[in-house]
């Protein structure tokens, strides 16, 4: 694969767009004719590479630039497309599996914060996000505060 920056998904095709695409694609930021040139470029080498045994030779420096942003949030969310969650219980999912997601690491790093403001260093907040099936109603997934307050 090899993303083109400022290139759509009609731009690097020809003849008229169907409805659909031509409504919601992505504007380009390049020509058509540069864009074909863009896909292009990498075509030939890979081919070389195909057809005749030749070592890949397409730099994919660009790709990852252009990729790595999505990749990180849809780790973040935990895109069920990249692995599958961990269902495997009603309540706390297995944490230590590289092969399934136990929860989202967007609640960890983003959502706690915002939602918990300055709430000053004497205070922690410690979240274990698991990832249910919407129809898991019982027992019911909502948020628990456990609490170590101590007067004073």
């Amino acid at each position: 694969m090899v993303s083109l920056e400022g290139v759509s998904h009609m731009g690097f095709m020809s003849g008229e767009p169907p409805k659909a695409v031509k409504k919601r694609d992505l504007v380009m930021d390049v020509s058509e004719e540069e864009a074909h040139y863009m896909a292009a470029v990498p075509m030939v080498p890979f081919f070389d590479q195909i057809f005749n045994g030749k070592k890949p030779s397409v730099s994919m420096k660009d790709t990852k630039k252009i990729m790595e942003p999505i990749l990180e949030a849809m780790e973040l969310e935990a895109f069920y497309g990249m692995k599958d969650p961990c269902y495997d219980s009603d309540l706390i999912n297995r944490v230590d599996d590289p092969t399934c997601w136990h929860g989202s690491a967007w609640h960890n790093e983003v959502t706690q914060a915002e939602m918990g403001g300055d709430i000053g260093k004497k205070i922690t907040i410690a979240n274990d996000d698991n990832l249910h099936r919407v129809q898991t109603v019982t027992p019911v997934h909502l948020p628990e505060v456990d609490s170590s307050c101590e007067q004073g």
